[in-house]
């Protein structure tokens, strides 16, 4: 497998919406070896280092700032070890684990399934208009 490495700076006056869309294009479909953020007072610049993977590779979303395996869901992160998006929520002190899921969307869903049955209608969900209908 071939790494690669790409530098992206984001001017602080523009914004960082261009940066990170051109850096989720340069990460798509390759596993996210490291990203490494340096900033001073005028811009911030990201070096990331990305692997060609195999045809088929199940890879987690990769989100800049947040590190490799972060969700864009709540409750939901990657299992390494596994190899899956697992889904997770606490509520009174107490952990549940609701599973592993193939897709982040799957685990997601899971999640406000469980959260509605343990916190009920005030639950935080990712999908609430999914459960109005």
């Amino acid at each position: 497998m071939s790494r690669q490495s790409e530098v992206f700076t984001c001017n602080r006056l523009l914004g960082v919406e261009a940066t990170l869309r051109s850096i989720n294009e340069f990460c798509e479909g390759k596993k996210v070896i490291g990203i490494d953020a340096h900033d001073t007072l005028t811009k911030t610049t990201f070096t990331v280092v990305v692997e060609e993977v195999g045809e088929g590779a199940i890879l987690p979303q990769s989100i800049p700032g947040k590190g490799y395996g972060s969700s864009r869901y709540r409750g939901v992160h990657w299992d390494k070890k596994a190899g899956k998006w697992r889904a997770m929520l606490s509520h009174k002190g107490k952990r549940y684990t609701v599973g592993r899921y193939h897709d982040e969307i799957s685990a997601a869903k899971a999640y406000d399934a469980k959260a509605l049955e343990i916190v009920g209608p005030d639950a935080y969900l990712n999908f609430p208009m999914e459960v109005a209908k």
